[in-house]
């Protein structure tokens, strides 16, 4: 996408146009055309994991998000680079992969896990030896659901990883 199209995007939704430009830059953030609606696409880097959302803003009837067709949902946003990178930074939901790229610097990881009922991949485990890991729960329902995700997380990580910290950022 081009540098207009990215402040665009980032001024909706509110993240530092680096961090948009780095997700792009990533390869993770594109712009599409689909269900008749121009669209960003939000994926991983090998284009497993596919999901839309409106550019203007708007929801495809009751979902904010779609899965494209064929997409393996449960596949982690960015987990393939983690080989590359120093450390990690492990977040929920793709508009928070997207924003989490504002704050990592470039020898950083950063992974979005799009669900908390999903599991990390063992290949991705297999991938964080050695690495420390920070992962920042999502804190938008009642039953603290992203916080015991964020456990279950660390708890597959923790054999592996020299270090796996959880940010709890209560308002």
């Amino acid at each position: 996408p081009t540098a207009t199209y990215l402040k665009r995007f980032a001024d909706m939704r509110g993240i530092p146009m680096e961090g948009v430009s780095l997700a792009a830059d990533r390869g993770h953030l594109w712009r599409a055309t689909a269900y008749r609606q121009t669209c960003w696409l939000i994926a991983d880097e090998k284009r497993l994991n596919l999901r839309l959302r409106r550019e203007d803003g708007n929801s495809f009837g009751e979902a904010k998000e779609l899965v494209q067709r064929g997409s393996h949902a449960s596949t982690p946003l960015g987990w393939h680079e983690v080989i590359r990178y120093e450390s990690i930074l492990l977040v929920e939901g793709s508009m928070d992969f997207v924003a989490a790229h504002a704050v990592v610097t470039e020898d950083c990881a950063v992974v979005g896990v799009t669900g908390a009922g999903n599991s990390l991949p063992n290949e991705l485990i297999r991938n964080t030896k050695g690495k420390p890991v920070v992962i920042i729960p999502h804190l938008g329902d009642k039953k603290d659901v992203g916080i015991h995700a964020a456990i279950r997380w660390r708890r597959q990580l923790n054999k592996r990883c020299s270090k796996v910290v959880i940010l709890h950022l209560r308002s």
